[in-house]
């Protein structure tokens, strides 16, 4: 949601890119993807690109 808000002022590239390169290392284990409510296949959703 913050991504898609701050997409619209024009800030949420940047701040996307650095969630993402959070979430990659504790995504890759099934047990917290569960804990954060990502599904498996989390970086394809339109959300995440």
């Amino acid at each position: 949601m913050l991504r898609h808000l701050l997409r619209a002022t024009g800030n949420g590239d940047d701040w996307a890119v650095e969630v993402n390169n959070l979430l990659e290392p504790l995504a890759v284990e099934r047990k917290w993807r569960s804990a954060m409510g990502l599904p498996e296949n989390w970086r394809e959703h339109p959300l995440w690109k």
